[in-house]
């Protein structure tokens, strides 16, 4: 072969195990089954750059790696049909259009109160499932996740991107408009209820009552006009969010009203139409 003496992968010492790979750093070559085998003893580390995790990850690690990581659970808003229907709560949902107090003196930024004690929890969601009655919540892994009445507990630590929907809906002609915001507990803060009044209304705690720290930024549903027409101004709207949890931290999702307040002036988040999510990042 042009006077080039053969020489066998032993004499060039390339590498033929995943141990021969791992026990240095010469750059020689390696055969195709010793990159295959050694995919297998790679693993994932997020600190340590040295040695294993410099190798290529197989497809199956990857694929345990991701199965383990990625997580979620998601509910949908339920109400019970034996409660009377009254300005705060009724079969059909809970009124979103709060306020802690109707005093022009009250925090504000860009009109929508800063303080804690003028937003209230919305306790709306179903913590049933396998029921197939159209409100089951659902969860990727029940050891990780705990669905509540106010949202969720999560028992790993991590980070979580959170997602919400109200279907917005006002039973008397009227102009309305709320802020929504997403809030966490610490796991060393205690729950606080719901109160139920003595017309069988449901009044729930504000952020600063049952020990949530809002997370995030507000978002304004705008204006909701319905028409003496008759004309039906429903809405949907989105929030989103990225927390960092704790071991046994619970996220809820706050309202707060800062359009038309007072009496006949409800504006209902519905039941079915109205969901929330967590997932892990």
């Amino acid at each position: 072969m042009s006077g080039v003496p053969y020489r066998t992968m032993q004499q060039i010492k390339t590498k033929q195990t995943a141990d021969e790979i791992l026990a240095d750093n010469i750059q020689t070559p390696i055969t195709c089954q010793a990159l295959l085998d050694s995919s297998d003893k790679a693993v994932f580390a997020s600190t340590d750059v040295s040695g294993y995790h410099n190798l290529p990850v197989s497809g199956k690690k990857m694929h345990e790696h991701l199965e383990t990581r990625l997580s979620f659970a998601q509910t949908i808003s339920w109400m019970p049909n034996n409660i009377p229907a009254t300005h705060l709560s009724s079969p059909d949902g809970v009124n979103v259009n709060l306020k802690g107090s109707t005093f022009n003196a009250i925090a504000k930024l860009h009109d929508i109160a800063t303080q804690d004690d003028q937003w209230f929890r919305l306790d709306l969601w179903s913590i049933t499932t396998n029921q197939n009655d159209g409100y089951d919540y659902q969860v990727s892994d029940s050891n990780i996740y705990n669905v509540l009445r106010h949202g969720f507990r999560v028992n790993k630590t991590g980070t979580y991107k959170l997602n919400c929907t109200l279907h917005l809906m006002p039973f008397v002609t009227n102009r309305y408009n709320i802020a929504m915001q997403f809030a966490k507990k610490a796991a060393t803060l205690p729950h606080v209820n719901s109160t139920t009044t003595s017309i069988g209304a449901i009044m729930p705690p504000s952020a600063s009552a049952s020990n949530f720290t809002r997370v995030g930024i507000p978002v304004a549903s705008g204006y909701i006009n319905m028409h003496n027409s008759g004309t039906k101004p429903n809405e949907s709207k989105h929030i989103e969010c990225i927390v960092d949890l704790n071991v046994g931290d619970e996220v809820a999702l706050f309202t707060t009203g800062f359009g038309v307040y007072g009496s006949n002036t409800e504006l209902f988040a519905v039941t079915k139409y109205c969901s929330f999510s967590i997932q892990s990042m």
